[in-house]
């Protein structure tokens, strides 16, 4: 399971240890981040909102919400077929917007 506060789960932000806006004991630090997900698989808002700021909220928005039902909590990528990270599937990615933007810059940046 994933530590709420200990593990580096939110991108950019690190351990959110560092971002809390208040002090917690030894018990709370053992809390998952399915802690915070509600019945219905949405963030628990209410709940985020008494721990920290609303910057580092509005990024946790932005993941996906991690499955109640007794899966597993890992972090995956989902810009690849099994969840792993590669970097030819980030590349795709990037190939992808870059076809909708401007494929130059993505063939400089792929050559260097």
């Amino acid at each position: 399971m994933t530590n709420f506060w200990k593990d580096e789960w939110v991108p950019v932000v690190g351990k959110l240890t560092n971002s809390t806006l208040f002090e917690f004991s030894d018990i709370e630090k053992l809390i998952n981040v399915t802690n915070f997900v509600l019945w219905n698989d949405l963030w628990d808002c209410d709940q985020l909102r008494n721990v920290l700021p609303g910057a580092i909220i509005q990024r946790i928005m932005k993941i996906s919400v991690p499955r109640l039902d007794g899966g597993e909590d890992v972090v995956c990528w989902k810009k690849s077929h099994d969840g792993r990270f590669h970097s030819k599937d980030t590349y795709l990615s990037l190939l992808d917007i870059g076809n909708r933007m401007n494929h130059c810059v993505f063939k400089l940046i792929w050559s260097l």
